[in-house]
């Protein structure tokens, strides 16, 4: 990969296309070709285009981002951008708290501002949705119960996240 790279680059080209750039390369080299990948365009003003399925990576280095669903793309731009066009206008929260999930769950449908609570898979787990801005009230609103809150993390901007989204959408149409 870094030798294609390498061969590319001595032409001296404005744009650049990669398809899987970090497939095959071990951890290290993973985050040494994704820096080798920002700095073309930071440092050197070279466009790259990127094609690839580990969408943690690509968003850790791209500023735009284009999805695409059964060969055609159907949204494009910043992961804020499609995050927000997917969203319910909510934001969402995964909430990890100990103690009785019934309690839990009284606890957090009965804070003001929230839209929605459902349990997940995991143990003890939650997804929340609140009017925006209301994410503080979740976690002092449990504290407040006394329950010990073991986790609390937006949700929602992750490129996977959103990629499921919109493929959600289209195979509904």
């Amino acid at each position: 990969q870094r030798l294609g790279i390498a061969d590319t680059l001595v032409k001296d080209p404005r744009i650049v296309v990669l398809d899987e750039p970090t497939i095959g390369i071990d951890p290290e080299g993973v985050v040494e070709m994704l820096a080798l990948i920002r700095s073309l365009a930071d440092d050197h003003g070279v466009t790259v285009l990127l094609s690839s399925h580990l969408l943690y990576q690509m968003q850790s280095i791209c500023d735009r981002v284009g999805i695409f669903v059964g060969g055609k793309m159907v949204a494009e731009g910043t992961t804020a951008e499609l995050a927000a066009r997917v969203g319910s206008g909510a934001t969402l929260y995964e909430v990890g708290v100990a103690g009785d999930p019934g309690q839990v769950e009284q606890v957090l449908g009965g804070l003001p501002d929230v839209r929605s609570v459902t349990a997940l898979a995991r143990p003890h787990t939650w997804r929340v949705a609140v009017e925006p801005g209301q994410g503080p009230a979740i976690v002092a609103g449990l504290v407040a119960a006394g329950l010990p809150l073991l986790h609390f993390r937006p949700i929602g901007e992750d490129l996977d996240e959103i990629y499921h989204a919109y493929f959600a959408q289209e195979v509904a149409v």
